[in-house]
C-alpha cells in the first residue's frame, strides 16, 4: 500500500484519511522532488455585533458570501441564542 501525505507539526499526515491499525508499522520514503506544502490560513466567516459577517484567511473566493448566506448565518445565530435561553426545541 502506497499513501500520499505531508508533515503537520512535525507529524506524518496522510491524505484522504486512511484508516491504519493502532502500532502498525509504517515507512515513510521522501521523494527527491519533493517541496514542503504551505498550509493555506483557516477561511473562516467572522461575525460581530452590529457588522455584517466577513471572511478571513484562506484562498479569496472559497466562501461565496451572498446575501442569502449572510440570511442564513443570521438565523442559524438566531436560533442558537434562542436555544440557549430555551425558547427553542433542540
Amino acid at each position: 500500500m502506497e499513501l500520499q501525505g505531508h508533515i503537520r507539526n512535525g507529524v506524518v499526515v496522510f491524505d484522504g484519511d486512511p484508516t491504519l491499525p493502532e502500532g502498525v508499522a509504517v515507512t515513510v520514503t521522501i521523494p527527491e522532488t519533493a517541496a514542503p506544502v504551505v498550509p493555506l490560513p483557516v477561511t473562516r466567516i467572522v461575525r460581530e455585533p452590529g457588522k455584517l459577517p466577513y471572511v478571513t484567511g484562506g484562498v479569496p473566493g472559497a466562501i461565496h458570501l451572498t446575501n442569502g448566506r449572510i440570511y442564513e448565518i443570521f438565523e442559524e445565530e438566531e436560533i442558537e441564542a434562542l436555544k440557549r435561553i430555551g425558547s427553542v426545541p433542540s
